[in-house]
């Protein structure tokens, strides 16, 4: 019995096989694809019916509506990429993840703010 979900099991069982491993590394693509296209829809009907609260920053929720297109666009990139590399394929997925995850602004805000005084 596998411990993993679905699409990391899938993976880890399937890269040995080069053919079963471009398979793999599409169909776990087209998961994060549509998970990412889910919380995009969620993200923006949010936003329409103003469910976002006021203790949000207006720069906050610009940077998560700015990344939320990208990261689309990137995931299908990356799929058609993984089926001639999906090793490649696999370390973008993970850098498209972190590029999400990552408050990059507020950091380098930060930063600066540091060095500044």
């Amino acid at each position: 019995m596998s411990v993993l979900p679905f699409p990391t099991h899938m993976l880890a069982e399937y890269l040995p096989n080069e053919a079963d491993e471009r398979i793999a590394v599409t169909v776990y693509g087209l998961s994060l694809l549509a998970i990412s296209g889910f919380i995009a829809i969620v993200w923006h009907y949010a936003l329409w019916q103003q469910l976002v609260t006021k203790d949000n920053s207006e720069d906050d929720v610009r940077a998560l509506t700015s990344k939320l297109g990208p990261s689309l666009a990137s995931y299908a990139v990356v799929i058609g990429l993984g089926l001639w590399q999906p090793k490649v394929a696999v370390v973008l997925y993970f850098a498209i993840a972190l590029f999400m995850v990552i408050p990059f602004r507020t950091v380098l805000r930060e930063a600066r703010r540091k060095r500044r005084s």
